[in-house]
């Protein structure tokens, strides 16, 4: 299991990979509001519906940001930014979605398989031997 480098990078992981959820969440219920809204003829229910999607488009722009630089230890590809290398033949998908899979299993399990070499990396620091 490979480990990060610096304590940065792990709350770099931790940001994007919530604000990646955030965005997903923040798009899916601002689409069924803005639908029931529409069924409603509901003008305050359709400005929330709107400013769901102008918080779903504001975590983008931040997810974007901090997802930039979180980069698989191994094969260095980032992983929570959206890239069009092939993934590896076992990854698995969520809403079809390679990666919120990543950014739920960073929240919750506190580690996560790269979806291009499928290789496991916990989100904690790597312990360095003391120079001599």
């Amino acid at each position: 299991m490979h480990q990060l480098r610096s304590a940065n990078i792990v709350r770099r992981f931790r940001f994007a990979a919530l604000f990646l959820s955030a965005q997903m969440l923040l798009t899916a219920s601002s689409a069924v509001v803005l639908a029931v809204a529409s069924f409603q003829i509901n003008r305050d229910l359709m400005g929330i519906g709107l400013g769901l999607g102008v918080l779903a488009v504001l975590c983008g722009v931040f997810r974007f940001w901090a997802s930039s630089h979180t980069c698989c230890p191994l094969c260095m590809t980032p992983v929570l930014s959206n890239r069009f290398c092939s993934k590896h033949r076992r990854v698995r998908k969520i809403f079809g979605s390679y990666r919120l899979v990543v950014a739920l299993s960073i929240l919750f399990r506190n580690s996560f398989h790269c979806p291009y070499c499928n290789e496991q990396t916990a989100m904690k620091v790597r312990i360095r031997p003391p120079e001599t």
